[in-house]
């Protein structure tokens, strides 16, 4: 969630989340437009992507709920090593195959 000020007389937090296609801060009530879709619209920004935009969004909300059900976050030094620690496991199942490979071939 992202807080956000707001200007008035005196500053006060808002609780606002943000549309992640246009950067906008947007409400509740945004979010029950029919315009908004979490990660691709809201009702500031709808209809003024191309399809491949759309489409990026679309893959990256999907990736940001996958990493959410793994409990692992999808940006930042938390995902970053994640996705290092899956490499080198994926390197050294890939050596291992290798090895039984050579193995049966002797």
């Amino acid at each position: 969630m992202i807080i956000a000020l707001r200007l008035t007389t005196t500053w006060k937090k808002s609780h606002y989340e943000q549309c992640y296609a246009c950067r906008l801060p947007i409400t509740a009530e945004d979010k029950q437009s029919d315009k908004y879709e979490a990660g691709v619209s809201c009702p500031h920004c709808y209809g003024t992507h191309t399809e491949d935009q759309i489409a990026r969004f679309r893959e990256r909300e999907k990736q940001v709920q996958l990493a959410k059900q793994r409990q692992q976050e999808h940006v930042g030094t938390e995902a970053r090593l994640t996705m290092e620690q899956k490499r080198q496991e994926k390197a050294q199942q890939q050596r291992e195959r290798a090895l039984k490979a050579k193995e049966n071939q002797a």
